[in-house]
């Protein structure tokens, strides 16, 4: 991204975010996936400027915007995100403008029910209408077709707001009115289990893992990005080896680290599939785990987290 169009992102979500001063702000990275389309991964500046990915709801990493801005404008990440939650929802429509940025059918319908803050995504063909959630919709983030309603996660911000909607949020009570309306059938998207292991280790196992020879290995699997092996499963399983070598063999350890990553996030319905039957029945994900356990090899010790 050049100099002048880090000062235009930076100069329209000054002056037309309504939530700035809540310390929730991301810095997001480009990762190419393998079936061609960009990923937007949130990350954080480690030691020597390095960029490490993180969850979306680790909240301590989240950061004022005033920090964000500042690594943003010295060429750190490809964007700057908030982390949606705390009241605040997000609709989310993808390619609902032409190439003229004419709305479509649903998304002119969108636009003229929700008066509150809109923008464009990054890549000019999607919209984000911001609103307040209330608590009569369901606390996960949900699909209704192209629609989606996040209520946890990153969304990226570019300030580039839609005509007559750079002002406050929507209210919840217009949110509550347009998500139950007769539609596409409204689908809760999986969202990752508690995890043993506190978002701050989490933190520190990919500190210490951009320290050794394999780190862009480790994170290129981290991010989801399936083009350095055959299969998905392969890259999951790649990536528990991985997560073996860091933490040891502990299974329980190693699924939650794995949980954490873009690569859970890719496909978490496969992750929890019943792939054995019978007494010892397994999941796929718990299956995964342990034959990367069972193939054993050298382990990092417990001090080194």
């Amino acid at each position: 991204m050049s100099a002048v169009s880090q000062d235009a992102l930076i100069a329209r979500v000054e002056a037309h975010w309504p939530l700035l001063d809540r310390p929730r702000w991301w810095l997001w990275q480009r990762r190419h996936r393998a079936n061609g389309k960009l990923g937007k991964v949130p990350v954080s500046v480690g030691r020597g400027g390095m960029l490490i990915p993180h969850a979306a709801t680790d909240s301590r990493a989240w950061r004022s915007w005033a920090e964000v801005r500042s690594d943003f404008l010295a060429g750190m990440g490809d964007g700057v995100g908030f982390a949606l939650g705390d009241g605040v929802a997000c609709l989310d429509l993808d390619d609902c403008l032409d190439l003229d940025g004419v709305p479509d059918a649903l998304a002119a319908g969108l636009l003229a029910e929700l008066p509150g803050y809109a923008e464009k995504s990054p890549s000019g063909r999607g919209l984000h209408l911001l609103a307040w959630a209330g608590p009569t919709l369901n606390a996960g983030n949900q699909r209704a077709g192209r629609l989606e309603l996040l209520r946890t996660g990153l969304v990226t911000v570019t300030g580039d707001t839609w005509p007559g909607h750079a002002r406050e949020l929507s209210s919840s009570a217009t949110l509550t009115r347009v998500w139950a309306q007769p539609g596409p059938p409204r689908r809760t998207l999986p969202v990752p289990a508690r995890t043993s292991r506190s978002p701050p280790e989490i933190a520190d196992l990919l500190q210490v893992a951009a320290r050794f020879r394999n780190a862009e290995r480790f994170f290129a699997l981290w991010t989801g990005d399936l083009s350095r092996h055959r299969s998905a499963s392969e890259s999951d399983f790649a990536l528990c080896r991985h997560l073996y070598f860091l933490i040891g063999p502990d299974v329980d350890a190693i699924d939650a680290a794995f949980r954490a990553s873009a690569l859970y996030q890719r496909r978490p319905e496969n992750w929890h599939r019943l792939a054995r039957t019978g007494p010892l029945a397994l999941t796929y994900g718990q299956l995964t785990v342990r034959r990367a356990v069972a193939c054993g090899g050298p382990t990092l010790p417990p001090p080194t987290l």
